[in-house]
């Protein structure tokens, strides 16, 4: 059993909608400045910066904490408190985003959900080299220095699962569905773009490998209609990257 998501919707609202799916918040102008903002600003300056810069960031050359952990600290905790206070605006609840009560049963989906994932991950990557894609060779730079600041690299692999589950599975997806009142097809696709797009430092190729990560945890979030399977997924991979990548190069 999973939990279904509960939304509060305003006596003054009851004649606005038909049924709790089509408008499933008190709609604020806050709402709609965060979509515009995560759908259109937020990918359209990552998609400037991927063009009129070199992906291939060398991390050696630059302290990781100060050059890349602290600024993408900032910038996910700051998207999160967004994401907060829309939801009280929209007098919304926690479950209203996925955060349900939080189940033992979460933690073999989230496993399941990685070997599957990271089997077709590994498939799609070996094509996008064959292609002559970069899948963000500077990456394996960034997590050979984080792993000599494990603590670091736990809150940032800590932040970024719950900070980029919540902003672009729990938020954008229910809100976009809720909007435009439709399937799953564009909030999963627009949602999924403004996602990929924010880790187009690791090379357009990177971008695509996101892209479809992004998909997929997607569709995790729509079965099971809970982000705590996301968060869990999304942490453990982050952090043990830095423990595989010491396993495979001795």
């Amino acid at each position: 059993m999973t939990d279904q998501p509960h939304f509060d919707i305003p006596e003054n609202q009851a004649k606005e909608t038909e049924t709790v799916e089509q408008y499933p918040f008190r709609r604020s102008i806050g709402t709609y400045i965060v979509l515009v903002f995560m759908l259109a600003i937020f990918p359209g300056l990552n998609l400037l910066l991927g063009f009129l810069t070199d992906p291939e960031i060398d991390f050696e050359r630059f302290d990781l904490v100060t050059f890349l952990i602290i600024p993408t600290l900032i910038m996910l905790w700051l998207m999160l408190l967004t994401i907060v206070l829309a939801v009280w605006r929209e007098k919304a609840s926690p479950s209203s985003i996925g955060l349900g009560r939080l189940r033992l049963i979460h933690l073999p989906i989230a496993l399941l959900f990685l070997i599957g994932s990271n089997f077709l991950l590994v498939g799609l990557e070996k094509v996008l080299r064959t292609l002559g894609l970069s899948t963000g060779a500077n990456i394996e730079q960034m997590v050979a220095q984080a792993g000599d600041i494990p603590i670091w690299w736990l809150i940032t692999s800590l932040s970024a699962a719950v900070c980029e589950e919540v902003v672009f599975r729990g938020y954008l997806l229910t809100r976009i569905k809720a909007v435009m009142n439709r399937g799953w097809f564009w909030p999963v696709l627009l949602s999924t773009i403004s996602f990929a797009s924010g880790h187009l430092y690791q090379g357009w190729g990177g971008g695509i490998l996101l892209f479809a990560y992004g998909l997929l945890f997607c569709g995790l979030y729509i079965k099971t209609k809970s982000i705590w399977p996301g968060i869990i997924a999304h942490f453990i991979q982050n952090f043990s990257a830095i423990y595989l990548f010491k396993y495979y190069n001795g």
